[in-house]
């Protein structure tokens, strides 16, 4: 039932609209813009100044405000809500939203990863190909394995997918997976084991493990278009979140050249509270492919990001995953948007 990724971390969505550079982008603060994705089977409208996310399986409907911040993060607050585990009138949880790109949304549970939707739509109409990192590991993965997968790139013509190229974290090559038939239908794909959902633009967010009915063995990938990328390309300040340490922060990044500050931040007031201060220098571009960053973090612990410095209207988005400093068999994500 996946009940874990849905209603324990009820208010811990990160949503990745595919339509990237489409018609929604730029500003759009009247306009709605509609998401689906993994956990029970979510979907999301989020307006200029309000939001509505239902579940499916519990029958949930949540409706609020939105109010924006002078850190750049959103706070939404519940109005009204219905259904089983529904968070109480007056919760609050803060998020990150660049209409027709991104919307990030802070858990408010603890122990709580990210997960994903993407952009409600057509399932794409030509052939697709992408950049993917995980996002969630299942239980038994181990990030600091030559064995793990943790990205790659995933090709689909409309009816069969594969995924040619995947990597561990040191690199090494792993065996390329053929998916086989896929059928789609309003941007969602199904194959066996696993939901994806696609966006005409490339987009896509995968949760693997849905044929059984543990949360355990699910996974989340994100993926996006691959784009080449340098030295440079990246530069500017970046807001978002990271999954470190069994929790989720808000954080600033600043990206320099090879050099990425990230630190965690009050995410009422942007200002640095201390609790995270790192650093990530990249040792390679568009490396073992194009858009794909290679990087340490100050403890030398092992990152793999994918950059794109524009996907809208020169908005640059960096997706990574890496040994969690704390312990590296765990996961380490970063996903943040140019501000």
């Amino acid at each position: 039932m996946h009940k874990t990724l849905g209603l324990s971390i009820l208010f811990s969505l990160f949503s990745l609209l595919g339509c990237l550079g489409g018609s929604d982008s730029g500003s759009s603060s009247s306009s709605t813009n509609s998401y689906q994705g993994p956990g029970s089977e979510w979907s999301a409208e989020l307006g200029s100044s309000s939001f509505k996310l239902t579940e499916s399986e519990e029958s949930l409907v949540i409706e609020g405000e939105l109010e924006e911040l002078s850190s750049g993060f959103k706070k939404l607050t519940v109005s009204s809500s219905s259904g089983t585990g529904a968070p109480t009138v007056g919760s609050q949880a803060y998020g990150l939203d660049i209409p027709g790109v991104v919307f990030f949304l802070k858990p408010l549970e603890a122990n709580s990863e990210i997960i994903t939707m993407v952009k409600s739509g057509a399932c794409p109409t030509s052939s697709v190909t992408m950049n993917w990192v995980i996002a969630k590991m299942d239980i038994n993965g181990d990030a600091s394995s030559s064995g793990q997968d943790i990205f790659g790139t995933f090709t689909s013509d409309g009816s069969t997918a594969s995924i040619p190229s995947k990597y561990a974290l040191d690199g090494t090559s792993l065996t390329p997976t053929s998916l086989g038939a896929i059928t789609c239908s309003s941007g969602k794909a199904s194959i066996t084991g696993a939901d994806l959902y696609l966006t005409e633009s490339g987009g896509t967010i995968v949760r693997t493990g849905t044929n059984t009915s543990s949360d355990d063995d699910d996974g989340i990938i994100v993926g996006m278009p691959g784009v080449s990328v340098a030295s440079g390309d990246m530069d500017g300040d970046f807001i978002g979140l990271v999954f470190a340490g069994g929790e989720t922060y808000p954080v600033s990044v600043n990206i320099s050249g090879s050099t990425v500050e990230v630190e965690s931040i009050n995410v009422e007031t942007g200002v640095a509270d201390g609790t995270i201060d790192d650093t990530m220098t990249i040792s390679a571009f568009n490396s073992p492919s194009a858009g794909f960053v290679a990087g340490t973090l100050s403890g030398g612990e092992s990152v793999r990001c994918n950059a794109n410095p524009n996907v809208s209207g020169g908005v640059g988005f960096l997706n990574c995953s890496g040994e969690d400093p704390s312990d590296n068999t765990e996961l380490f994500a970063l996903m943040v948007v140019e501000k």
